[in-house]
């Protein structure tokens, strides 16, 4: 068990100390920004401008970096990857090792992961919340604890797809041709919400309260299907494992 946990955070770790790194480069330059809107250079800017980009430094210092911290935890996923690409899943079928706890240590990991990178996200929330005038609230709460609950979706679907199709490339085209109607419709919903208004401000103002009201209503159902999916999705994993490559 531990030479398996060893060996997931062994061959994910460049990616991660990657995003590590640039999240933290990030965190610093967004606290480095706030102090500079509140007593630098850019208190020198006129009110209206302060104004416009206070929400969306805001939105982009906490929230993007909380994202790239929890999507930590696609590390499984990778190493995945990393096996099907080297042939190793020929050696682990040999090896004395089920598939059931193959697996299970890919979701603790998962797991681990998250709950490792929610923490420096609250953090990180904090300290831009508190240079924003915007104090920790459960609406922030709510939207992290909601993107963790996407990204672990996200992770146990790529997972589970790379043992069904026995390749990262044919489980990243079901993902990318998945993800296309619902970017569309975005796109299109967006586009219609900006004629709306005069200023994008405005708008920016309006889609994160619509963000902000939905994690809060629905945080809880977004919990529970993580749960489900996390249960669901390590059985057919397992089961998609025992299958051999003809």
């Amino acid at each position: 068990m531990k030479g398996l946990i060893f060996r997931e955070l062994y061959l994910g770790k460049n990616n991660t100390l990657v995003v590590l790194c640039i999240s933290f480069v990030m965190g610093i330059i967004g606290i480095l920004v706030r102090l500079s809107m509140k007593i630098g250079n850019l208190t020198m800017l006129p009110e209206e401008t302060l104004a416009e980009i206070d929400l969306s430094t805001y939105l982009i210092f906490s929230l993007i970096i909380c994202t790239m911290l929890l999507m930590c935890n696609s590390m499984v996923a990778e190493v995945a990857g990393y096996d099907h690409r080297s042939k190793w899943m020929n050696f682990q079928y040999s090896a004395p090792i089920n598939e059931e706890k193959y697996v299970f240590v890919k979701y603790l990991v998962m797991l681990a992961t998250t709950a490792a990178a929610f923490v420096p996200s609250l953090i990180n929330a904090v300290i831009i919340g508190a240079l924003s005038n915007r104090p920790l609230d459960f609406g922030i709460i709510s939207v992290i604890t909601v993107i963790a609950c996407i990204t672990i979706i996200f992770t146990v679907f790529q997972t589970a797809w790379i043992y069904l199709f026995h390749s990262v490339e044919k489980a990243m085209y079901v993902f990318i041709s998945l993800m296309i109607a619902p970017i569309l419709i975005l796109g299109i919903n967006l586009a219609e919400i900006k004629d709306l208004y005069e200023h994008e401000v405005d708008m920016l103002r309006y889609l994160t309260d619509i963000m902000f009201s939905f994690c809060e209503k629905y945080m809880l159902a977004a919990v529970i299907a993580a749960v489900v999916f996390i249960i669901a999705g390590y059985f057919l994993t397992v089961a998609f494992m025992k299958r051999r490559l003809k």
